[in-house]
């Protein structure tokens, strides 16, 4: 059975390359040469990774990597949930995943029940 794909959704630290320096008073400093960054918006597996379940599920629970892309309308200043709407209300399609998942997220996409106005009557 093939692993599930999914996508980054925030930059992912996956090691890197250090190098132990001695220091002149004689002790020891690790440097970090190189960083493996995963971008968002890259598919990732919990294989492709070489992580264990529990870290796996960390990624998962925390958001980090999630089952669909992230909206390629979302960046520093909208979020993913804000992009949703507004692609929902361009007549655009949104994954229901997604929906439905960030409308837990976002009161803009799910306001509560008291929130809702009613309007009066006769208009």
């Amino acid at each position: 059975m093939a692993a599930k794909t999914y996508y980054v959704w925030s930059a992912l630290y996956n090691g890197g390359d250090t190098k132990e320096l001695k220091r002149p008073d004689g002790r020891v400093a690790t440097v970090v040469e190189k960083r493996n960054i995963i971008a968002v918006g890259e598919k990732v597996t919990q294989a492709s990774l070489k992580i264990d379940d529990d870290a796996w599920q960390a990624l998962i629970d925390g958001g980090s990597v999630r089952s669909y892309p992230l909206p390629e309308e979302a960046n520093e200043l909208v979020s993913p949930a804000q992009a949703a709407v507004q692609r929902i209300t361009k007549g655009g399609e949104v994954d229901t995943d997604m929906l439905l998942e960030l409308s837990f997220q976002h009161p803009i996409a799910n306001p509560p029940a008291d929130a809702a106005q009613e309007l009066p009557e006769g208009t």
